[in-house]
């Protein structure tokens, strides 16, 4: 299987290439204005019950609404880490979800947490624990009711500051979930070394489902060594009923896709 996850990941880091190559036109320096005038908004994805397609957590993801046209994350986020932009904008983002969080909470919606995305280099910044905590004092939020995802790919930036900075997160409470799982050159040690509560599997193993082979020995094998460390398993990018019968048949806890939900605002 190494062998087969291996070339997946050239061929997606091929393909993500090529669309931030794409992306990159759309973004001039003048669009740096409007992104430091804090121009994004908050959409959120639900993640359902494998079972029961019951909606227990949201993600939520950044969206740049620049000049009337929506700029991919793929795009934007480099960009914002480049100008140095990428904490405050974090800092924005969690803010506003934490807002909206108390929202849904007054109406009474079976909501168990949302998750929200951290870049690697928002691992490295030495105010990250400052500036979560900040946000959670001015908030009613419990911590226990949200999730960090960070990628595969993060964790080999530096995996001693990201041990440290996880193990605080997880001492106030807040989940903490592996993004895009499999889409990485990360060694399977290292999830010994987290403390980590979540797995989501890489869309690019979702895809070909129920057909491939080798997309169905792939998340097998995922989702048995999750059950046997005790890991809770996403399968995101759900499109088909088919996709979804086949997680739920085999043991994956739950799912997320655009054949449940498309991203979007809190009003909708």
């Amino acid at each position: 299987l190494e062998g087969q996850v291996k070339e997946r990941t050239e061929n997606l880091a091929a393909a993500n290439k090529k669309l931030n190559q794409s992306n990159d036109e759309l973004v001039t320096k003048n669009d740096i204005i409007s992104l430091k005038n804090q121009e994004i908004e908050v959409f959120y994805q639900p993640i359902v019950d494998a079972t029961t397609h019951q909606v227990v957590l949201l993600e939520a993801l950044a969206r740049w609404n620049n000049n009337g046209e929506w700029v991919s994350p793929m795009a934007f986020i480099p960009l914002a880490e480049d100008r140095n932009l990428i904490t405050p904008l974090g800092e924005l983002v969690l803010n506003k979800l934490l807002k909206d969080l108390t929202e849904f909470n007054g109406l009474d919606i079976p909501l168990q947490k949302i998750a929200f995305n951290l870049s690697p280099m928002q691992f490295t910044d030495n105010t990250l624990m400052s500036s979560v905590k900040n946000a959670l004092k001015n908030s009613v939020i419990d911590a226990a009711q949200l999730e960090v995802e960070i990628t595969e790919n993060s964790l080999i930036k530096d995996i001693d500051i990201t041990v440290k900075q996880l193990k605080e997160l997880k001492s106030l409470g807040i989940g903490i979930s592996i993004d895009d799982f499999g889409s990485g050159y990360s060694s399977l040690s290292y999830l010994k070394k987290l403390p980590i509560d979540k797995l989501k599997i890489d869309r690019s193993f979702v895809s070909s489902l129920p057909h491939d082979e080798e997309d169905v020995a792939i998340n097998q094998a995922i989702l048995a060594m999750a059950k046997k460390l005790n890991l809770t398993v996403v399968a995101e990018g759900i499109e088909t009923e088919q996709q979804a019968i086949f997680y739920a048949e085999n043991g994956c806890d739950l799912l997320q896709g655009f054949y449940f939900s498309r991203p979007a605002p809190f009003a909708e």
